[in-house]
């Protein structure tokens, strides 16, 4: 097979993922999240509850049109973060600390979109989920 064939057929297989990923919700957060809506709604602190779809949405909405196949700036991508970092804290508490270190310089820097999401993501699933002790996340650039 000519080397042309095999980088284009590897390169289509590439960008099928990256499509994938796109559309593929972490099932663990929507339910996670909305189970925690609910109790809020029982608790009659409907105010926060409100709040918290609006931010899901948020979340939801920003995953939805930005193409993982484009770049973002740090700046878009930090503030879809923050918000997805937000349920995340009043799920996790205490146990979930967030530090933020980034330079004005880098704001406007170009990175694959929802590509920072995806790696706290892990960090939470594999670290502060497991642990009964407190996780700091840390980000900076």
């Amino acid at each position: 097979m000519p080397a042309v064939l095999v980088t284009t057929v590897l390169n289509q297989a590439h960008l099928a993922q990256l499509k994938i990923l796109r559309y593929q919700l972490n099932p663990h957060f929507l339910f996670n999240t909305l189970n925690a809506v609910s109790t809020l709604i029982l608790d009659e602190s409907n105010k926060m509850a409100g709040e918290r779809v609006n931010i899901l949405s948020r979340v939801l909405r920003y995953s939805l049109d930005n193409d993982p196949m484009q770049q973002v700036t740090v700046a878009e991508e930090i503030t879809c973060l923050k918000l997805y970092l937000d349920i995340e804290k009043a799920r996790f508490g205490d146990r979930l600390s967030l530090r933020y270190e980034l330079g004005p310089d880098v704001q406007n820097a170009l990175l694959p979109s929802l590509l920072v999401k995806r790696l706290v993501e892990n960090s939470i699933k594999y670290a502060v989920f497991q642990s009964i002790d407190g996780w700091q996340i840390k980000i900076s650039a």
